[in-house]
């Protein structure tokens, strides 16, 4: 459908996505996406998470941007973006994995568990999951101290 729509080549398209409509506008070079949900208190948690979450990964990417060179992008996918998929609580619930302790401190670590387990906590809280005010202060910390390191390694790597 957006396919379709951009076929045309708008100037602007609408894209409201509780609705799943794709509406192109003629006039303009803007990409709108409106959310119902964010109009309403309940979903602050929810968008907390998010904005948080691509925080955090913005800053992880930085870091990763600034340490590796470009030629090595590709080795990057196989050695750190795979297991982040894997050991971020994207698949189950962490509380989950009390049989498997060190497979949980492994998660832990990880800062898209708090992003999974926030969203778990905020969209289906009768699954078990961990504290939202817990995956909101990790998320903050995690973002803040990934931002300062990928900043001083832009700034070296700037500098050589």
């Amino acid at each position: 459908m957006i396919a379709r729509a951009l076929m045309h080549e708008p100037q602007v398209l609408a894209l409201d996505a509780p609705a799943a409509l794709v509406r192109a506008l003629p006039g303009s070079t803007t990409l709108t996406l409106s959310l119902e949900f964010a109009e309403s208190a309940e979903s602050l948690p929810a968008l907390a998470v998010m904005v948080l979450g691509a925080f955090v990964g913005s800053a992880v990417g930085m870091v990763v941007g600034a340490a590796v060179s470009p030629g090595g992008i590709n080795v990057v996918f196989t050695v750190v973006l795979t297991p982040l998929m894997f050991t971020g609580a994207t698949q189950f619930p962490w509380p989950s994995l009390d049989r498997l302790p060190w497979f949980q401190i492994v998660c832990a670590v990880n800062p898209l568990t708090y992003v999974s387990e926030g969203m778990r906590a905020v969209m289906v809280p009768q699954i078990p999951h961990l504290p939202l005010w817990l995956c909101l202060l990790v998320l903050a910390v995690a973002g803040a101290v990934a931002a300062e390191a990928g900043m001083r390694g832009f700034g070296r790597r700037a500098v050589d």
